[in-house]
């Protein structure tokens, strides 16, 4: 079981920032817990006793917020000790159930430790007992820009981290969204993800590349076809795609070469296309990220009409159509969703089998990759993340060059775990 932050003498004023050793759950999400987190045989008795008549709303809570830092959307949120005094309760009412903050809960949002920086530390709000108090609070909040008088310096955040605080506030409100038809893309990358660990992956992905223990080694003639991809977004519309990177990977080619410390020796093996949508060319990402689309470090730019970009993407998948495919990405949800909107989605490539030599064999998200091999408690942006692997990352946010480090990542964190 995952453990709650301590309980601290919480003496803030409306605005202050959170202390820094404290992580957060978002409230909404949170007030349907036993709908989306207990068994549908256990779910209405605990749903009587604890948030039907609004007993949620009720209960004594620390609120604080944070800000999407694009769309200025406040983000509600708690303590997780609270959280954890929550199931505590619940526990006591219903011995049987056993209920804990997850592992997977951590990684998809619902427990999150932000980043330690003035603009990604949550603010206090206030405290609420009712849901009138609750929706007031909320209401009134103050603005993204408020800093209480008085207020200490305290570190700025890179943009690498921006970028991984924004992937955090993203989970946390998606949490909240009613999955229905609309959401195809994130009920199948559910399905393919959560029924294994980021540990797991770490050990598949090995497997894969022939490390770890011989007898996990996928034998040279099934290995698979690693495909990853990074989309590039206009950050003032995610709605325009800027960029399309796609790194491949043939397993097999790695039989009979010998890594380095990082994967270096592997490297010539990636092939990487980068791809611009011509219609939205005079689109330059600059306030949020800086973006350097015209710098693609591993071949040549294609500038492809919007109404074509589909097909370019397609023919890189066909070309393993007779090969088992594993995606890779860094916080590939949100890739596969641009892909999505873009007339392709790799999720709907039919699912590989113990049978069948050829299809979708899994999903891997070097962010959890990476959390699984340092124990971190968040997801770290790309940068950072090949920082601290020892990896070089010249001209960032371009989606050729982060596919390939992407993909250089995923080598270097499976090297460095087996040796750990």
């Amino acid at each position: 079981p995952s453990k709650a932050s301590p309980a601290p003498e919480l003496n803030l004023k409306r605005g202050e920032l959170a202390p820094t050793n404290l992580s957060f759950c978002p409230v909404l999400p949170l007030s349907k817990y036993c709908y989306k987190y207990i068994g549908h045989e256990n779910s209405q008795p605990v749903a009587e006793r604890f948030f039907d008549k609004g007993q949620f709303w009720q209960r004594e809570w620390d609120l604080f917020y944070v800000y999407h830092p694009e769309s200025d959307q406040l983000v509600a949120l708690i303590p997780d000790y609270q959280f954890q005094d929550l199931l505590d309760e619940i526990n006591k009412a219903f011995p049987k159930l056993g209920l804990y903050i997850t592992g997977w809960q951590r990684e998809h949002g619902l427990v999150t430790r932000f980043p330690p920086y003035r603009d990604t530390r949550p603010r206090y709000l206030g405290r609420s007992t009712s849901k009138d108090e609750y929706t007031n609070l909320t209401d009134n909040a103050p603005d993204a820009s408020f800093r209480p008088a008085g207020e200490k310096p305290t570190p700025i955040a890179d943009a690498d981290t921006m970028e991984a605080f924004q992937d955090m506030v993203e989970a946390c409100t998606e949490l909240n969204k009613n999955k229905g038809k609309g959401s195809k893309e994130k009920k199948e990358m559910d399905r393919m993800m959560e029924s294994k660990s980021s540990a797991e992956q770490v050990k598949r992905a090995q497997a894969h590349v022939g490390l770890g223990p011989k007898e996990e080694h996928i034998p040279i003639e099934q290995r698979p076809v690693f495909i990853c991809f990074d989309v590039e977004a206009y950050e003032r519309d995610h709605k325009v795609i800027l960029e399309v990177g796609i790194a491949t990977l043939d397993a097999s080619e790695l039989a009979d070469v010998q890594p380095s410390g990082r994967g270096e020796n592997w490297w010539e093996h990636i092939h990487a296309r980068h791809f611009r949508i011509a219609e939205h060319m005079h689109h330059v990402n600059t306030e949020f990220v800086q973006g350097c689309p015209e710098r693609f470090e591993f071949g040549q730019t294609e500038v492809v009409p919007l109404a074509e970009i589909s097909s370019s993407i397609s023919s890189i998948f066909n070309k393993s159509a007779d090969r088992k495919i594993v995606l890779v990405g860094h916080n590939i949800q949100g890739d596969i969703k641009y892909l999505a909107e873009l007339g392709i989605n790799p999720l709907d490539i039919p699912q590989a089998t113990e049978d069948s030599p050829r299809g979708l064999l899994e999903v891997l998200d070097t962010s959890l990759l990476y959390k699984s091999h340092t124990g971190a408690d968040n997801p770290t942006g790309l940068g950072n993340m090949m920082y601290e692997l020892g990896l070089d990352a010249w001209q960032p946010h371009n989606g050729g060059n982060d596919a390939v480090y992407t993909m250089r990542s995923m080598l270097a964190i499976c090297l460095k775990d087996a040796d750990m």
